[in-house]
């Protein structure tokens, strides 16, 4: 090589080095937040100062000199601030495609009206982390964690975390200045596990959060066309799905997936576009992916089912109470059920009447000696629940409180109500402040092998 030949070389060598993104680009691909974590880390540079000095100076959108909390979250959205930085840090690294590693694909068509919600705080799967690591593979974070709405890794059937189960801290940002992929930004504890598994749980809650992950992975496979109208998708979808499954009839189709007639008719003709959240709902209920319905597969129609939504779900949407014609003999029946404990979800009568789009009172007026036998069996339920959780508190405190006490003498620190606290915080237990004291007398207690005084802190609460 001659001489020039190296000078060219190493002149046109990006100024990073960069590993490839993880994923090929898949359903599993990284995310764009943590190939800039990779990238820095690669370079044994900070985050915030490669952001802070380098990136935020060239950006045109979010360009303020005064501020600091660049909204690094973001990147992974889609949009004007993910293009001008995926360019810059295509410049910085040789790398191309960048734009891939977010959800820019699905969100640029109307920056105004995004269609994939993300969230804005760091969630992770153990089991994924432990499957990295016994792979040999690089540790990162895929898009798809980021996404609003998946609660459940489609892989492994594990709940995402959100909380350190060594420090006991929540809430952490996207990317902390220097912390490392797999490991808590607080403590830099390992948060690789087994994860805690759904199992064969028959909750329906956990079937739509099941659902929302499995079509969000299948969404992601690959990148729709460009110029695709997904808004204008969205509401052919709906439309055909009215038709199909109620003729039409824009007030059935309402009760069915628990929205107001008037904003189902704003979807349909296409006016406004449902947000994520309710996206997800109505893929749901009708059993459609979602890829299907924002690239209008009007074959999945004929396939389609009605699915009713968890009571979690519905009583959060506030379900229109419309008074119709209902068979009282279903409720009954329905009721009766509830009695047996075959729905342990329903707790009060409010359930059952949102249950069947019935208003409370008209519930109580149409069937008064069933509501009254049930709400008897009800009270007696919500007693029994209150009364377990009272107990599954003091055995966990009891437990915990031992544990700190052994770690506080082994550490030689001085029992007290702070160092308590804090131990206990780090075993992944909160202490509410009627309990501290009650909390240190136990602890007191089992120091100096007194009996006795396991159950003494529940006569605080």
């Amino acid at each position: 090589m001659t001489d020039e030949e190296l000078e060219k070389l190493i002149l046109n060598r990006a100024p990073l080095f960069a590993p490839e993104p993880e994923g090929d680009f898949g359903s599993y691909r990284e995310s764009l937040v943590s190939y800039l974590r990779a990238v820095c880390a690669a370079n044994f540079l900070s985050s915030a100062r490669v952001i802070d000095q380098v990136i935020r100076s060239r950006l045109k959108s979010y360009c303020n000199p005064g501020h600091h909390n660049y909204p690094v979250y973001a990147l992974n959205h889609g949009g004007q601030i993910t293009q001008e930085f995926t360019k810059i840090l295509e410049d910085l690294t040789g790398k191309a495609l960048l734009e891939r590693l977010s959800l820019n694909a699905w969100n640029v068509s109307d920056l105004a009206k995004p269609l994939i919600a993300i969230e804005r705080e760091k969630k992770w799967c153990p089991a994924c982390y432990q499957t990295m690591v016994r792979e040999d593979r690089r540790l990162h974070d895929p898009l798809i964690w980021s996404v609003k709405g998946v609660e459940i890794c489609p892989l492994h059937s594990t709940f995402l975390e959100r909380r350190c189960p060594h420090c006991g801290k929540e809430s952490f940002a996207m990317l902390v200045g220097t912390d490392v992929a797999g490991f808590c930004p607080s403590c830099q504890w390992w948060l690789g596990s087994n994860g805690r598994e759904i199992g064969t749980t028959s909750d329906e809650t956990f079937k739509y959060y099941d659902w929302v992950a499995k079509a969000v992975l299948h969404l992601l496979k690959e990148d729709p066309a460009p110029q695709t109208d997904f808004h204008k998708n969205l509401s052919q979808m709906i439309d055909r799905l009215i038709d199909w499954h109620f003729d039409g009839n824009i007030s059935a189709a309402a009760r069915a997936i628990g929205r107001h007639k008037s904003q189902l008719c704003e979807w349909r003709t296409g006016r406004i576009s449902p947000r994520w959240e309710s996206i997800c709902q109505i893929s749901f209920v009708f059993q459609v992916p979602l890829k299907d319905f924002f690239l209008a597969d009007t074959d999945s129609v004929a396939a389609s089912v009605i699915r009713p939504l968890p009571l979690s779900l519905e009583h959060s949407q506030h379900f229109p109470k419309v008074r119709k014609e209902h068979d009282w003999n279903q409720v009954s029946n329905y009721m009766d059920e509830v009695k047996r404990g075959l729905h342990n979800g329903i707790l009060y009568l409010a359930h059952v009447a949102n249950r069947w789009g019935i208003d409370r009172t008209f519930l109580g007026r149409k069937l008064p000696e069933e509501c009254a036998a049930l709400e008897a069996i009800l009270v007696k339920r919500r007693t029994d629940a209150k009364n377990m959780t009272v107990e599954v508190r003091r055995v966990a405190l009891t437990l915990n409180v031992k544990r700190a006490v052994e770690v506080l003498d082994a550490a030689k620190i001085k029992l007290t109500r702070r160092s308590l606290t804090q131990e206990l915080v780090k075993l992944g237990m909160d202490v509410r402040r009627t309990e501290s004291q009650a909390a240190l007398t136990l602890a007191r207690s089992i120091k100096d092998s007194s009996p006795g005084s396991v159950g003494s802190w529940a006569g605080a609460r």
